[in-house]
């Protein structure tokens, strides 16, 4: 009897292909036998913040983890987790984009690897279901914002690089579900460090319009870069 699985038992497991490099280069060459470049994220529903001061009367965001575009890179460009600087050498890495201090801590949260060849681009994928359920978009000033952040060369020190950007087009209208995408800059060349952010966000209370439930309008997001 043949029983099929969902991939092979290796004879033995090894890391050769990343870290062959046989000249000693820095960075290394581009590595072997890597995974299929893909980060896939669970389902999550949104879960909104009433404010009845305003002007933003309820609230979502969804932030995306800070993709490694080029990880063939490895450390190369990295300062080091733990690793003190003066902050006038990185003088936007305080509350609010303003120094802090003489001197302060890096504290690098980590990156997700893609690894496509050569830098070759993917995009950052988001859905988001059920909006046919308590949209409240009509008369409740209903928004999605996009902000896209990057570094070329630092993960600690990403940096907004576009506008916010009025998405609310893509999710209005009645249908059920809606996909947004991102691409990296870089023309097909992406830059190293990528992360985008997406607001969700009611201008009006809902309270006060009669809105049951408000503003639990139960938003499923999905996302994936691939």
């Amino acid at each position: 009897m043949s029983q099929k699985v969902p991939g092979i038992f290796p004879s033995q497991v090894t890391d050769a292909g990343y870290l062959n490099n046989p000249l000693g280069s820095n960075p290394f060459p581009y590595p072997s036998n890597m995974p299929a470049p893909l980060w896939n994220a669970d389902p999550i529903m949104l879960a909104f913040a009433a404010d009845a001061v305003g002007p933003v009367y309820a609230t979502a965001t969804w932030t995306s983890p800070v993709f490694d575009l080029r990880p063939e890179f490895r450390g190369v460009m990295d300062r080091a987790a733990g690793q003190a600087y003066l902050t006038a050498q990185a003088p936007s890495l305080g509350p609010n984009r303003a120094p802090i201090a003489a001197s302060t801590v890096i504290q690098n949260s980590g990156c997700v690897p893609i690894w496509r060849p050569s830098g070759a681009a993917g995009k950052l994928w988001v859905q988001v279901a059920n909006l046919n359920f308590r949209l409240w978009g009509t008369g409740l000033g209903f928004e999605v914002l996009a902000t896209e952040f990057a570094s070329i060369n630092d993960p600690n020190d990403l940096q907004q690089i576009e506008t916010v950007e009025d998405i609310t087009t893509e999710f209005v209208g009645g249908k059920p579900s809606a996909i947004v995408q991102f691409l990296p800059p870089g023309a097909g060349y992406p830059v190293r460090y990528y992360r985008v952010s997406i607001t969700f966000q009611y201008t009006v209370d809902g309270t006060f319009a009669g809105a049951a439930g408000w503003p639990d309008n139960r938003f499923r997001l999905y996302a994936a870069y691939y």
